[in-house]
């Protein structure tokens, strides 16, 4: 048996994102990978050799995509989703449907789905930690969570339609240079507005560690649910004091219309929808992911929002 029948050649969705990219070198530098297949949702000035252009939120995305898989005998897929277009609005369900179209008709080894923590929700009734057997917060306020959990319900659909592992990560807060969100934005503001007297637990996952769980479970995945998140969780307060931030109370009764104006206007880069998850308890329980996919971050939550800090200013 030949060295290279040993590795494995994974396409990356979504990669055109800077985490993508980081990605795609580090499934190359593992020394396990024969070749990284990069899948754009756009078309660049110039689609290199081992690229392909497969819009999964398009007609014909799903065509193109098993396209790439045929055309490098890929075993191994890693739907970036939200961390590969962090701000964008997506129809997540339908892609993952136009996921399953492709690997159908191209079957492959392993799919791992980048989701997160969110799908639980913040809500009052909440548990203290949730578990990966928690139930979705269906009723939650924000059309962003909704959509991650349709998209989660799409991809268990999918698990019974065809032969592949599916190994789905559930991101907390991820914090990094390579990935620029609501929490990014949020932090890197001089002035933060938080709901007045609640002070709601934060929980951060490091970039670094982002990219090497998707390639642990790449590589060495097993099928299920997993919540990736940081040790610990930090105060609102002290995460903001971390960074030096000014605090902003707000009253709770005006905070939704409040903010729904300043984000209409662009004077707010913080979806309102994202109220609840400072003001309520949204912190995940890491135990499955450390016992049976035996991955452990290297940063705790209050290790990477110092480095954010550092890193961002």
């Amino acid at each position: 048996m030949s060295v290279r029948s040993n590795l494995r050649t994974v396409a990356v969705t979504s990669a055109q994102s800077a985490l993508g990219t980081r990605l795609t070198q580090a499934l190359t530098k593992s020394g396990r990978v024969h070749r990284s297949v990069v899948v754009h949702g756009k078309s660049g000035p110039k689609v290199a050799d081992g690229e392909f252009v497969a819009d999964l939120s398009t007609a014909g995305g799903a065509e193109a995509l098993a396209a790439a898989i045929d055309a490098h005998d890929v075993d191994t897929v890693i739907y970036l989703g939200y961390l590969g277009h962090p701000g964008e609005a997506r129809d997540t369900a339908a892609e993952v449907r136009a996921l399953g179209k492709a690997v159908a008709a191209r079957p492959v080894r392993r799919i791992v789905f980048a989701s997160t923590t969110a799908i639980y929700g913040a809500l009052p009734s909440d548990p203290t930690y949730s578990d990966e057997d928690t139930l979705f917060a269906d009723t939650a306020h924000s059309d962003w969570v909704r959509d991650k959990i349709a998209g989660e319900r799409a991809m268990r659909e999918l698990t019974l339609d065809v032969d592949a592992g599916v190994t789905i990560l559930r991101f907390g807060l991820v914090l990094g240079a390579s990935v620029p969100s609501f929490i990014t934005d949020y932090l890197q503001r001089k002035a933060a507005p938080v709901i007045e007297g609640e002070d709601p637990p934060l929980q951060f996952v490091h970039e670094d560690d982002v990219i090497a769980a998707l390639v642990h479970a790449a590589l060495d995945g097993v099928d299920g649910p997993f919540n990736v998140v940081g040790e610990g969780a930090l105060p609102l307060s002290l995460a903001l004091r971390m960074g030096r931030r000014r605090i902003a109370p707000v009253a709770a009764l005006g905070a939704y219309p409040l903010h729904h104006v300043l984000y209409d206007a662009d004077v707010a880069n913080v979806a309102p929808e994202i109220h609840d998850l400072f003001r309520y308890v949204w912190v995940a329980d890491a135990s499955r992911c450390h016992e049976e996919l035996r991955f452990v971050p290297r940063y705790s939550s209050k290790e990477t929002a110092e480095d954010f800090y550092r890193k961002k200013g």
